[in-house]
């Protein structure tokens, strides 16, 4: 298999990450700090939104 050509997800054709992905996850990042949330929490609220949004649209 030839690597040369696969492609890296959220990479630049350089290597390097996507700068729009950086910035989005740098505000993540404060905003979950702010609020004083881990990632394990916000993971939770994540998947209960989720469930809800599920759970109408049925």
């Amino acid at each position: 298999m030839d690597m040369s050509c696969k492609k890296s997800r959220g990479r630049m054709a350089n290597g390097e990450p996507n700068p729009i992905d950086v910035y989005v996850g740098k505000r993540m990042r404060l905003r979950r700090q702010m609020l004083c949330l881990s990632q394990e929490r916000l993971a939770a609220a994540h998947r209960a939104l989720r469930d809800l949004i599920v759970a109408l649209s049925a």
